[in-house]
């Protein structure tokens, strides 16, 4: 089987809320299982937490971008990105969560390529500014994806641990979406590039609302 030709990339819809946040806890639990206590992973407040950032994506926002990687009908995946959240560092990519058993149908790769060419598609500014993400200095598997994916680590410092405290992150960066989305196509050449999502005002589809929280893969920066 072709790598990336059964999966599916396209907008959030009204009833993907409960397979994304289960896949996002599970993602959690599995990716940050010895970077943040046990207590936490395994706790209520987690969960909680989860619901209520979902709540805030999926709220329709002409600067953010909320997708979904789909195989056979099963969400393998999802990513979050803010086009021109930072004056200085450009549009951010917020969260990237992908199911560990379907990371070889490069999910990750194919969501990381949707997100860049949707902030192409958002007008010269997106265009041409940079893009960035932070993730857990300690998490060595989502730095090798993101290396691979042509990221430099820029920067180092420590940021809230949502389980209490500081942990120390590094931010990757691409000077432009032009060069994430070469880097995409270079480690996903057997997959149809993906649309990007139409622009506020045209067929835009519509976020879905909150919903009862009933996923691992590279994953930026914790909440």
């Amino acid at each position: 089987m072709d790598r990336g030709a059964h999966v599916r990339i396209r907008a959030v819809e009204r009833a993907d809320a409960e397979q994304i946040l289960a896949l996002h806890l599970r993602s959690w639990r599995e990716t940050y299982r010895g970077l943040m206590p046990d207590a936490f992973l395994d706790g209520p407040a987690l969960p909680q937490r989860l619901r209520t950032w979902y709540v805030q994506m999926a709220l329709p926002r002409e600067n953010r971008l909320l997708a979904v990687a789909e195989h056979r009908e099963r969400i393998a995946g999802f990513i979050c990105v803010h086009a021109l959240a930072d004056r200085d560092f450009g549009s951010r990519v917020e969260s990237l969560h992908v199911l560990a058993e379907l990371q070889r149908l490069r999910a990750g790769t194919l969501l990381m390529l949707h997100g860049a060419q949707w902030l192409q598609s958002r007008g010269a500014r997106a265009a041409g500014a940079g893009v960035y993400l932070w993730v857990m200095q300690r998490n060595m598997r989502a730095r090798r994806f993101y290396d691979r994916l042509g990221g430099t680590e820029v920067a180092r410092r420590e940021r809230a641990d949502p389980s209490g405290g500081n942990v120390l992150h590094c931010r990757y960066a691409w000077r432009a979406p032009i060069d994430l989305v070469r880097q995409c196509e270079r480690h996903a050449p057997l997959a149809p590039p993906a649309q990007p999502d139409p622009v506020p005002g045209t067929q835009a589809a519509s976020p879905p609302p909150a919903a009862p929280l009933p996923g691992t893969g590279p994953a930026v920066s914790p909440l």
